[in-house]
């Protein structure tokens, strides 16, 4: 509005219908660990900041390697795909190590998503540019814990849900320290619904 001097009457804020998951309905994944899992569901796109949690990983490597060898993260995009940005990030994870605990799951249906968010510790959502973030809401709805990057658009979402904490998109070490924080307590929430 103020930057194209629009009309304010000529523009609507529509939410979009979200459906409510049928959460006993969704399938376990048996990981057939005790490993503590992450998830990041979430394209390569620049903005979607993969190299933080990458990052973060690494820190926690070298800061509490105790920790470091119980986690997976899940990443929903293809390690065999060879677009520029799919190799910056997988050349990372190889240069910091890091790779063994690192699972590059590809494009998933979304039955599956479902199923990582019922059966995974912890949802990261670090992206800085997201117009609706439609996996907050799907997380929140299976009471998981979720760390999220400190923008609008995360709190405008799911800036009630008691199971989110909000992060500097840009601080790896921060995004660690509560990560093993969450990893220390284990916990879950209420599932969250929203009533638009």
């Amino acid at each position: 509005i103020e930057q194209f001097n629009w009309n304010p009457k000529k523009i609507s804020v529509i939410k979009p219908n979200v459906e409510n998951i049928p959460l006993q309905k969704v399938p376990e994944i048996d990981f057939n660990d005790n490993k503590f899992h992450i998830f990041y569901p979430a394209n390569t796109a620049k903005y979607k900041n993969h190299e933080l949690i990458i990052n973060a990983l690494k820190y926690i490597k070298d800061s509490k390697p105790e920790i470091y060898k119980n986690l997976i993260i899940h990443f929903t995009f293809d390690s065999g795909l060879s677009n520029n940005i799919n190799a910056v990030l997988i050349n990372l994870i190889k240069d910091l190590q890091v790779d063994e605990h690192i699972k590059c799951e590809g494009k998933i249906s979304y039955e599956t998503v479902l199923s990582f968010y019922k059966s995974c510790d912890l949802m990261v959502f670090p992206s800085y540019i997201e117009t609706f973030g439609l996996p907050l809401i799907e997380a929140a709805s299976f009471g998981m814990p979720i760390l999220a990057a400190d923008m609008n658009y995360a709190r405008e979402v799911i800036g009630d849900y008691r199971g989110v904490k909000f992060l500097n998109y840009k601080d790896s070490k921060l995004w660690a320290e509560n990560i093993i924080d969450l990893y220390n307590k284990r916990i879950k929430y209420k599932p969250y619904s929203i009533n638009y």
